[in-house]
């Protein structure tokens, strides 16, 4: 969809004051040229053709009016039919709405494809984050128990190391943590070691 640029002063401009009783049919009919060319990107160009789909509700306009547009200065005589006046000076050419309308596109592909980005790296930190707290999720033992015992530290970080994968081999998220297999590893560490308290099943 494309936007017609009317000065909110248009009404009050001399060249319509000057039209007199046919102010609003001189109005509505260059209003309606700016819509069409606008629309057909004709960089101005009105050809003959094309006045009864101006105004398509409202009769073909008179060659009074249109020499009234004439003689206003709201349109030029041209060889297909009319330009209207200026219209260059105020919107852009056809070729300069293509490239900034190309240019836009670009832009919004640029930002779709940061956004796509910015969602990839957001994921990926929330795996790899997901996958940091399931490698040392399990039971976290009271200041009283025997885990905190020199031998049973020790137990603990062999288990961590041989049960679990190094942050470079990490499980999927999804893959649960054998937590079953670390008290075992634990039991036997404990069992093995004389002076420490085997810990409850």
């Amino acid at each position: 969809m494309s936007w017609a640029k009317i000065d909110d002063l248009l009404p009050h401009h001399d060249k319509l004051i000057r039209a007199g009783a046919q102010a609003p049919a001189v109005f509505g009919l260059y209003v309606a040229s700016i819509c069409y060319a606008q629309r057909q990107r004709t960089d101005g160009r009105i050809p003959r053709m094309a006045l009864a789909t101006l105004l398509p509700g409202a009769p073909r306009p008179s060659r009074r009016l249109i020499r009234r547009l004439v003689t206003l200065r709201l349109w030029d005589l041209a060889d297909d039919g009319w330009s209207i006046h200026d219209y260059l000076d105020h919107n852009l050419a056809k070729n300069e709405r293509s490239a900034a309308q190309a240019a836009n596109a670009a832009r919004q592909a640029r930002y779709r494809a940061n956004l796509r980005m910015a969602g990839q790296m957001v994921e990926s930190d929330a795996v790899s984050n997901a996958s940091c707290n399931a490698s040392v999720t399990g039971p976290t033992p009271l200041l009283s128990s025997p885990l905190h015992s020199s031998p049973l530290r020790s137990a603990v970080s062999n288990a961590l190391r041989e049960g679990f994968s190094t942050p470079d081999e990490r499980p999927e998220p999804e893959r649960p943590v054998r937590i079953g297999e670390l008290l075992t590893r634990l039991r036997q560490a404990t069992d093995a070691d004389a002076g420490s308290s085997a810990l409850p099943p």
